[in-house]
């Protein structure tokens, strides 16, 4: 509601006292002013947070990564940990938990009843907090036009007490057993998705 002015006269005038009306009407005037810039302050910083909101989900959008395996065979690994795709760099700026989303797709293993382990990796030296996933693929072949019969995994691996600043993070994967060897083989493929919470 806009604020009336009094419209105040000198004297001799008499039309506008200096009483308890016209300075309540002041009082008021101030008053409401005072919330209603308290409450535009409120819209003000929320329309920042949703800005923010709205830089990390673009960030979001720029942080994924992916590859695709143009060949049977084309990615293995052993019982021993290797980089499985690339690294993406991520700016931490709260210090709280880092997450990283992965698809991997194309899975399959020399020997059924052995596992494929992937964790997530903070500069190549720290496992995720959420510790690794095992995932054991049905098939041990790599003869097959399409991707339809080899497995594919979606997972969720969290990182905590990350320092503030630049880090970079990547998949990596082994087998359980040195009696089996892991494949990504055609038509197969990973991507990671990093952001902060």
């Amino acid at each position: 509601m806009s604020y009336s002015k009094i419209g105040w006269k000198n004297s001799p005038s008499t039309s506008t006292p200096i009483n308890a009306t016209n300075l309540n009407k002041m009082d008021t005037g101030i008053y409401n002013n005072d919330a209603s810039i308290t409450a535009l302050d409120t819209r003000v910083t929320t329309a920042e947070g949703d800005i923010e909101s709205l830089q990390e989900e673009v960030d979001l959008k720029t942080l994924a990564t992916s590859y695709t395996i143009s060949a049977d065979n084309a990615l293995s690994c052993s019982s021993t940990y290797s980089n499985l795709g690339n690294a993406k760099t991520l700016e931490v700026k709260k210090g709280n938990t880092v997450v990283v989303m992965a698809r991997v797709g194309g899975l399959y293993i020399s020997n059924t009843g052995y596992a494929i382990v992937i964790d997530a990796y903070a500069d190549d030296t720290t496992a995720s907090s959420t510790g690794a996933a095992n995932i054991y693929p049905s098939w041990t072949s790599p003869a097959m036009s399409s991707n339809a019969d080899k497995t594919e995994a979606t997972l969720c691996f969290c990182f905590t007490g990350l320092s503030k600043g630049n880090h970079t993070f990547r998949l990596k994967w082994r087998t359980n057993n040195s009696a089996a060897t892991g494949y990504i083989g055609q038509y197969g493929g990973a991507q990671i998705v990093l952001f902060e919470v």
